[in-house]
């Protein structure tokens, strides 16, 4: 009897610590939760680009943001703000030009170019855009509870509006100016290129594990002043959700 009071007194003295500890293992998760690292690897490309101008398959983008997740209904709804860095790569068969009325036109590249009197088949190595953006973003997400091994089905829609830091071409093949020679050309000067994009973002994932996709609303060129140009990425993204 002695033995099974002294028992029960030692269960009833270490509830209020196992309590304890559970609610702050909770905290610590739901804190530990808060602050969202999502890294996206993307796919790129372009909806009504200029007549003849190819995109090539590969594509590709990264993306890193960071995301402050705030629980809007218990842990199964909630909004996050953040921000973070979008990077582009469009490999293209076209150049950049001005016209007579300082219109941006978007050209294919010649398959032959004149050196001297010699008409030289270009051999073009690559040829890409690159844009790099400061994004400021937000998400609306759902996500089911977790199950036994502690992982849950999300789903979010979101918005996405950035400033450009950064945009330039690299061409990298026959001298387009007819030396013959094979050259690297970089150029960041790429006229009404639109400084500012905004665009809807949705992401739907299992764990860490996302799928996502942004559309821009905005044109890469500013309107009348250069291609019609919506860009788009698909990928996949991997995050602390």
């Amino acid at each position: 009897m002695k033995n099974n009071i002294l028992l029960l007194l030692v269960i009833l003295l270490s509830l209020p610590a196992t309590a304890f500890a559970q609610g702050e293992a909770a905290k610590s998760k739901l804190k530990g939760s808060k602050d969202r690292l999502i890294i996206e690897l993307a796919h790129d490309n372009w909806l009504e680009k200029p007549d003849d101008i190819q995109l090539r398959w590969y594509n590709r983008g990264i993306n890193f943001y960071f995301m402050y997740d705030v629980p809007v209904i218990d842990d199964n709804v909630s909004i996050a703000p953040g921000a973070g860095f979008s990077c582009s790569n469009y490999y293209h068969n076209g150049y950049f030009a001005l016209d007579a009325n300082e219109v941006t036109q978007m050209l294919p590249l010649p398959n032959k170019v004149l050196s001297g009197t010699d008409s030289v088949t270009l051999d073009r190595k690559r040829n890409k855009l690159s844009t790099t953006f400061l994004d400021a973003a937000f998400e609306l997400r759902f996500r089911t509870n977790p199950n036994k091994s502690n992982k849950r089905v999300k789903f979010a829609l979101g918005a996405r509006a950035g400033y450009r830091l950064d945009a330039h071409t690299k061409y990298r093949g026959t001298d387009l100016a007819g030396s013959g020679q094979e050259v690297f050309v970089k150029t960041k000067l790429i006229p009404n290129m639109n400084r500012f994009r905004y665009g809807v973002t949705a992401r739907i994932g299992y764990a860490n594990i996302n799928l996502f996709g942004y559309y821009s609303l905005s044109k890469l060129f500013e309107k009348d002043k250069g291609p019609d140009i919506t860009p788009f990425q698909v990928g996949i993204s991997f995050n602390s959700l």
